[in-house]
């Protein structure tokens, strides 16, 4: 048996052609405020966030590095180093950014499973303040 090919150039031409549907229409839109990305993530609006690859792309942009690497270095260090004095109990402050310190706080007491009644503990956090020079610039929320 011969298989045959139903689609042919006659059948084709004869079949109904479908409706097209109405094209959606068209909202407009604002165009939001670009960053620079660093790499292939999309940074828009006036909340994105700056990430440490952004700020190395930024310190090797201004060659304050010499590449991308080495700034990812350089804010990997900044940010191990603030973590030890902070763990270790002293206030760090870093003049025009803000200073973070340690803070026992206590938490509120609640129930365990069972219903008995579990006393509040102490937390040890870490806690940042904006200086007074990067308050005026952040917008209030």
């Amino acid at each position: 048996m011969k298989a045959q090919n139903l689609l042919t150039p006659q059948t084709v031409a004869a079949a109904p052609a479908a409706p097209t549907p109405e094209p959606a229409p068209i909202r407009p839109t604002i165009a939001p405020k670009r960053l620079q990305p660093c790499g292939r993530r999309k940074v828009e609006g006036p909340r994105a966030t700056v990430t440490k690859g952004d700020l190395a792309k930024i310190l090797a942009d201004a060659e304050v590095v010499p590449s991308i690497a080495a700034g990812k270095l350089v804010i990997d260090e900044l940010c191990a180093q603030i973590v030890r004095v902070v763990k270790s109990g002293r206030r760090i402050e870093i003049r025009g950014f803000g200073t973070f310190r340690p803070k026992t706080v206590n938490t509120r007491g609640g129930f365990n499973v069972k219903g008995k009644a579990m006393p509040p503990r102490t937390v040890k956090t870490a806690w940042f303040k904006l200086s007074n020079d990067l308050r005026t610039v952040t917008p209030a929320e």
